[in-house]
């Protein structure tokens, strides 16, 4: 079943069809949201890096941490960036 596109004119099969886009809007949605909070995260261990360098002493579970939040970033904003354009490309959406 192709949600963008219903296959029958009836009301209940168009119902049908928008509620699976809507769900499916929805469900992008908190994707989104929920990529974004990871991304804070990682912005979070990253500054905690930051401070203890600052600071003189860098614990090494820091740093390896630090270094995991990077390449998790680095993940979730290719991520995002394939979910706007797929949301844009199906929902109209722009993020």
């Amino acid at each position: 079943m192709n949600i963008f596109k219903p296959t029958g004119n009836t009301p209940f099969e168009i119902a049908e069809a928008r509620l699976a886009s809507g769900q499916a809007q929805v469900k992008s949605a908190a994707a989104l949201h929920d990529l974004i909070k990871v991304i804070q995260e990682c912005d979070q261990m990253i500054e905690d890096w930051r401070a203890q360098l600052k600071a003189g002493s860098v614990d090494p579970e820091t740093q390896q941490l630090a270094i995991q939040a990077l390449k998790e970033k680095e993940a979730c904003n290719l991520a995002i960036i394939n979910l706007t354009q797929a949301m844009h490309k199906h929902f109209n959406f722009e993020a």
